[in-house]
C-alpha cells in the first residue's frame, strides 16, 4: 500500500466542500495546513487560477462549476497540500474528456508545484494514458 501522509488527492472520494466557493475551497488548504491568512492564500492562489483560465470561477460553489473546471479546482488543492500528488481515478471526475492530454497539460501548468504525480485508474483506461504519453 502506498502512503504519502503529506501528498495532495484529487479523487472521486475526496469531493470540493460544497458550501465554499472554488477560491475557498484551495485556500482552506493553505489556511488549514501552513497557518496562512485568507488574505495571503488568495494572492498565491488566484495567478493559478489565472493560469488554468478559471479565474472567472473563484467565487463559484461546486455544483457551478463544470467537471472540467471542478478538476482544476480539485488540482489545485491537492498541489497546494502537498507533493506526490495523487490522481485517483481522474476520468470519474472528467468524463467528458476522451485522453490523458488534458491531465498532462493540466500538470504542466503546475509542475512548480509538485514534485510527483502517481495516477492510479482502472486498467480499461489504459489506451487513455498511452496515446497523449501521460
Amino acid at each position: 500500500m502506498l502512503r504519502f501522509p503529506h501528498s495532495g488527492v484529487v479523487s472521486p472520494g475526496a469531493p470540493l466542500i460544497s458550501n465554499l466557493n472554488a477560491l475557498e475551497n484551495v485556500a482552506l488548504v493553505l489556511q488549514y495546513h501552513r497557518r496562512f491568512s485568507f488574505s495571503r492564500a488568495r494572492d498565491m492562489i488566484v495567478p493559478r487560477f489565472q493560469v488554468f483560465s478559471i479565474d472567472h470561477c473563484a467565487a463559484l460553489r461546486n455544483s457551478a462549476l463544470s467537471d472540467e473546471e471542478r478538476f482544476l479546482v480539485m488540482l489545485l488543492r491537492a498541489a497546494f497540500r502537498g507533493s506526490p500528488i495523487l490522481l485517483d481515478r481522474p476520468f470519474m471526475l472528467i468524463p467528458g474528456v476522451e485522453r490523458a492530454v488534458f491531465i498532462n497539460e493540466s500538470l504542466l501548468k503546475i509542475d512548480d508545484l509538485i514534485g510527483e504525480c502517481y495516477i492510479i485508474d482502472y486498467r480499461t483506461n489504459t489506451n487513455r494514458y498511452v496515446a497523449s504519453n501521460a
